[in-house]
């Protein structure tokens, strides 16, 4: 009790400021270049970057955080993430890259959820060109040195080798020969095809579409309604929702996407981005992944994350 008086007596007159300075949680900030990121918002953006690196493990990725922000590097290349900030709303039209987190902020809803998308929800819809390059070939003849045909009800298509693609494919042709045979009404939106490999930049844009890189088929354009070319809206998504379940379905349990779940509908394209499906399908890839690429520390900025 004597000591606790003494010390009592002596912070009675020390200045406030060296009290504060003295006692402050927030000591030692000043040494940061920038405040931490949150717990949770870290945790929730390496998780999802974690869903690259799951999915694609051919490219060997690696996770890497500074005070910038979260990154992804490939080999030479490196691709931002997200920023310290936190990931920004996803922007379909925009002009270049978006950071990759962007892609994976809204979730793509699966089976028969999402036919009714509000303005503004477009997954999948935003791509990252470096990423896809990286993926699938960084030109025209990268692309198609990668396509190998794949029968296709009927016939064969030219789509990408890399990272499943091609074989997701041929087993969702497998699965519609199976469904057109037990309902042969089906075969009015799937054929003829719309195509597969195209290099050529999305309408309205300068941005590469997913055609340009093999990965992405259009079936039945007359069965299929695309919102640049619908003259009614209305019509076109009424079209959209009796758009035959089984067919999606297909494509969904493989990895592919289907674009009669944007606002800007494109019902008859379906796209293989399995990172947005990452609880229904993986790839099916002989490489495995190096464990020593996404086992080391987090603790500090610069670090790579586990």
């Amino acid at each position: 009790m004597y000591f606790l008086h003494h010390i009592g007596r002596l912070l009675k007159f020390l200045p406030l400021p060296v009290l504060l300075l003295s006692f402050s949680p927030l000591r030692g900030m000043a040494d940061n270049f920038a405040p931490p990121v949150p717990a949770d918002s870290l945790c929730r953006e390496i998780n999802a970057a974690r869903i690259f690196v799951k999915t694609y493990p051919d490219i060997d990725p690696v996770l890497e955080r500074d005070e910038t922000g979260l990154y992804l590097r490939a080999g030479q290349d490196r691709l931002f993430f997200s920023p310290s900030s936190g990931c920004p709303p996803p922007s379909p039209p925009a002009g270049e890259d978006q950071p990759l987190c962007a892609s994976l902020s809204q979730i793509y809803p699966r089976g028969r959820e999402g036919r009714h998308p509000p303005v503004g929800f477009e997954p999948g819809r935003v791509r990252n060109e470096a990423l896809l390059k990286i993926l699938y070939g960084r030109n025209a003849d990268e692309v198609r040195k990668n396509c190998v045909p794949v029968p296709f009800m009927g016939g064969t298509v030219p789509f990408n080798k890399r990272h499943g693609a091609a074989a997701a494919l041929e087993r969702v042709g497998k699965k519609l020969q199976g469904l057109a045979r037990r309902d042969p009404a089906l075969r009015e939106h799937i054929l003829p095809l719309g195509g597969t490999f195209l290099w050529r930049t999305i309408e309205g844009t300068g941005r590469l579409s997913a055609h340009a890189f093999a990965v992405a088929i259009d079936l039945n354009v007359k069965a299929g309604p695309y919102w640049r070319w619908s003259k009614s809206a209305s019509a076109a998504r009424d079209a959209g929702l009796r758009y035959p379940q089984a067919i999606v379905d297909a494509f969904e349990s493989e990895g592919f996407i289907w674009g009669g779940k944007w606002h800007s509908f494109d019902f008859m394209h379906f796209e293989y981005r399995p990172e947005l499906l990452p609880d229904r399908c993986v790839p099916h890839s002989p490489v495995q992944q190096n464990p020593a690429s996404v086992t080391r520390g987090v603790d500090e900025p610069g670090s790579a994350v586990p």
